[in-house]
């Protein structure tokens, strides 16, 4: 300043310290934000690093709803898996009863619930497709543990042991499974059947698929497969009970294949301990009938 006036040099000189300051507070802002941000980020991610809650397990949700829910493919001939028309008529087809029924009631009551079968609707080969959809807890239907099944469900242990035999026409002189070769066989697609004949050499252009037990009998005894395959259980209560069937087809001789029916549960399910255990006790109790001795 001179003279009481001020000069342009001390104009500039406060106009250079107002803008230096200005800047060191932008600075300072962001600074602040750049540090605040951080802090928010690594926040949140802590929030995210947090453990997801566990899904309830099947035990437990099967306790929570009040109903195990069995997937089954019930037909008419079976021992195991029916539905109960013979006994209540058009109502019965929404009763079901047979071995696998019995069983399963009794498991589900030990567990306090109430036992529901669900039948599927597309077919035998479908209940394992329908257990890892979720569509029920755990399959109960003379399903047969096989290597191929167990590679994508888990098995109880075996509640029942089958012999297989072999049905041909009456006037067949088959007498081994020799004699059957370039014939055609009549088997539930699906079926552990179905995998023996395979494994036997039976092509596909040799297997005749049908839906029902019942209809491998029917088709041999029509001409249209030379030879089926059927559980020991299934062709002692089938033949005496159909007399055209017993008069056009015979028992050609026992397939040396012996197998075991269990209860499929998804993978790591903890309602197989739980089966298991199950399956012990009424195998002490004496109420498991095991089948084939």
């Amino acid at each position: 300043m001179v003279g009481g006036k001020q000069s342009w040099g001390d104009v500039s000189v406060r106009c250079s310290r107002a803008t230096l300051s200005r800047a060191v507070l932008s600075c300072a802002i962001m600074l602040s934000s750049f540090l605040v941000g951080c802090g928010a980020g690594e926040e949140t991610s802590k929030v995210e690093r947090l453990p997801t809650p566990a899904e309830p397990s099947d035990l437990a949700r099967v306790r929570e709803r009040g109903s195990l829910v069995m997937l089954a493919w019930p037909h008419q001939e079976s021992s195991f898996v029916r539905r109960m028309v013979k006994e209540y008529g058009e109502a019965g087809l929404r009763r079901f009863g047979g071995i696998d029924v019995e069983l399963l009631e009794r498991f589900a009551g030990e567990l306090g619930v109430q036992l529901e079968v669900k039948p599927v609707q597309e077919g035998f080969a479908q209940l394992i497709p329908a257990l890892l959809a979720g569509e029920g807890d755990l399959i109960a239907s003379s399903m047969t543990i096989t290597q191929a099944r167990s590679q994508q469900v888990s098995f109880s242990d075996p509640y029942y042991a089958v012999d297989l035999v072999v049905l041909v026409p009456v006037d067949s002189t088959a007498e081994s499974f020799d004699d059957l070769q370039g014939k055609r066989a009549a088997t539930v697609r699906g079926s552990s059947h179905e995998e023996h004949l395979r494994a036997l050499g039976f092509g596909d252009d040799q297997l005749v698929f049908v839906e029902f037990t019942l209809e491998n009998y029917q088709s041999v005894a029509y001409g249209e497969a030379d030879v089926t395959l059927v559980d020991s259980h299934s062709a002692s209560k089938v033949l005496p009970e159909y007399e055209l069937l017993r008069e056009k087809l015979r028992i050609g001789f026992d397939s040396p294949a012996r197998d075991h029916y269990g209860i499929a549960v998804r993978p790591g399910s903890d309602l197989l301990d739980a089966l298991n255990a199950f399956l012990a006790r009424e195998k002490e109790a004496g109420r498991l009938i095991m089948g084939a001795e």
